[in-house]
């Protein structure tokens, strides 16, 4: 009995044992099986990288109105909103005393004009004097010599005349180009000068965006790279290209300006 059993037994384990092998051997089977592959050619790719940034809308055109004089300001003409035409009048500074130095020139250009008068007259009658021998010739010259001085007179006036008339023209602050105000700094009362901006002036008839771009992709953005600008606003999205690109980086933002 205990032989059989034995015999059994080592039978038993024969049979797993062959179980087990044939498992190998289908295992193998298996993973000899084919697999589908597919061949790509290898070529340059050039790949778009692109970076997500706010930026502002601003003109093309835009003038930084200065006066080139030191006053008071007497009147704004222009408000912010308004639309102004080039040389248009938009604040005048207090011009008082140049007014009354133009008024003190024009009277007295208009008193050797006078002079110049009387003396054209009588440089006329001395010389008809001279030559019926009736006054030296000494006299004649010295009529001459007063009538060309008083001519040199009149001359400086209306030089210092007409250079303070020009100047004048400064006390009237005018817009240099066509465009809308955009903002106004002083108001009437103030003192304008010393550089200090009175009005900013806009054309709106061309605006360009003005955004950054951070420094690991501003080495690869070139001029012409194309741009796509999104206004939430306006509900509208604008294909453009980069038409300005900052050879810097600022400090802080770690980034360079660009323009669209």
């Amino acid at each position: 009995m205990a032989g059989k059993l034995s015999g059994m037994k080592w039978l038993g384990v024969a049979l797993i044992l062959m179980s087990i092998a044939c498992g190998k051997q289908q295992a193998k089977i298996e993973k000899q099986e084919a697999v589908p592959v597919s061949v790509v050619t290898v070529k340059m790719m050039v790949f778009d990288i692109s970076e997500e940034r706010t930026g502002e809308i601003v003109p093309e055109i835009r003038a930084i109105v200065v006066p080139t004089v030191t006053g008071v300001i007497t009147k704004i003409r222009a408000d912010i909103g308004d639309s102004v035409a080039k040389g248009q009048v938009l604040a005048e500074v207090d011009h008082r005393a140049v007014d009354q130095q133009l008024a003190s020139l024009k009277g007295a250009v208009g008193s050797v004009d006078a002079k110049l008068t009387l003396l054209k007259a009588d440089e006329s009658r001395f010389q008809r004097l001279f030559e019926q021998d009736a006054v030296s010739r000494h006299r004649l010259e010295a009529m001459q010599a007063e009538l060309k001085a008083t001519r040199e007179t009149k001359k400086q006036l209306e030089g210092q005349y007409n250079a303070l008339k020009a100047r004048l023209a400064d006390y009237f602050v005018k817009s240099p180009i066509n465009g809308e105000i955009f903002r106004r700094t002083l108001d009437e009362g103030s003192v304008a000068g010393g550089g200090h901006p009175l009005f900013v002036v806009d054309n709106l008839n061309r605006v360009k965006v003005v955004s950054s771009v951070g420094e690991k992709l501003l080495p690869l953005t070139k001029k012409g790279a194309r741009a796509v600008v999104s206004v939430p606003p306006l509900n509208r999205t604008l294909e453009s290209t980069v038409s300005l690109i900052s050879s810097s980086v600022d400090p802080v933002t770690r980034s360079g300006r660009v323009e669209k």
